[in-house]
């Protein structure tokens, strides 16, 4: 099994069913004063703990969580990296199911990090030092998922920790060390690597993904402080951000998630803040975490995990 370095800037995804923020570019609600590029900005404390409870079996508790995405119902799905197993949590944190355990046999897992949901809402899982994907079926009946498949090995990955699924069933990848995204198609079958073309965009350990609506894929370029936005089929695009603090500027972007109106969110954890764009590369609201190390790819709701605390967390900015 591969030694995961931890710090305290682990990430995490959400999909939330979305809760529209009103007039989103003067802020939200209790926020504060907004305004133009970069104008907006407030403290947004976390509202729910999960996976803490001190009273709880050790079983539904989390030993390093890594990535939370939260089902349309309001279930949250954590993947708890050092438990090697995925944990299922109701709206108000109680503790619904675990699935898998630590092994490499299907529906086992060794550091399960990134999650995302289809759009028939079967669930995809980065089983990180197994170097693959499984892909669990969603049955909503039951509320439960079943083992249903899985593609990528050591061939494919070296250190896999996030994937996104677009419309048509295709599958991206990004791994960290080998500083590029990998496309499947819907049978597990490569189709493309994106990142690695000479001359172009190329990726500094990236962390993060996100698709668009119109066929744009944005990587969260971590060590080189940007996001990197590609078409899906890889031609480059254009390079946002770069290092700093100011607005539009990012310290170890780790989150990237698509909210209300096609809004791009960023987790800028360095910052301890997360950044909303629109089509410029100045924010048009920032919004600062009372929690620093919070982590999150966040939408009008955050799903997020706080690893020093053995906790997911969610925070809601609407």
């Amino acid at each position: 099994m591969t030694t995961k370095q931890t710090s305290s800037y682990r990430f995490a995804v959400v999909a939330v069913a979305l809760t529209a923020c009103t007039a989103i570019l003067s802020g939200c609600s209790g926020s504060g004063s907004g305004g133009g590029p970069g104008g907006g900005s407030s403290l947004y404390p976390v509202k729910l703990k999960i996976g803490a409870n001190p009273l709880a079996p050790i079983g539904q508790r989390l030993v390093d969580p890594s990535h939370a995405i939260t089902l349309p119902n309001g279930d949250v799905i954590v993947s708890d990296m050092k438990g090697s197993t995925i944990k299922i949590y109701g709206p108000d944190g109680t503790y619904i199911e675990t699935l898998g355990s630590l092994g490499k046999g299907p529906g086992q897992f060794e550091a399960p990090e990134g999650l995302c949901l289809d759009a028939q809402q079967n669930l995809y899982v980065v089983d990180s030092d197994n170097t693959r994907v499984q892909v669990f079926q969603y049955n909503a009946g039951t509320n439960a998922f079943t083992y249903l498949r899985m593609f990528g090995d050591s061939t494919i990955f070296q250190d896999p920790e996030d994937v996104v699924v677009d419309a048509s069933g295709n599958c991206y990848v990004v791994d960290d060390l080998l500083n590029k995204v990998v496309v499947f198609d819907s049978t597990g079958a490569v189709i493309r690597t994106i990142g690695k073309t000479p001359g172009g965009f190329t990726l500094t350990n990236p962390l993060d993904l996100a698709l668009d609506g119109n066929g744009h894929l944005y990587v969260a370029d971590t060590n080189a402080n940007r996001i990197v936005e590609y078409t899906t089929t890889g031609v480059d695009v254009a390079v946002h951000g770069g290092s700093g603090s100011q607005p539009g500027q990012f310290n170890h972007p780790i989150g990237l998630g698509f909210g209300p109106n096609h809004h791009l969110f960023v987790y800028d954890a360095g910052n301890s803040r997360v950044q909303e764009f629109t089509t410029s590369d100045l924010p048009v609201f920032i919004y600062n975490l009372s929690n620093p190390g919070v982590a999150t790819r966040c939408w009008a709701e955050f799903a997020a995990e706080e690893e020093e605390q053995h906790r997911a967390a969610l925070v809601d900015i609407v």
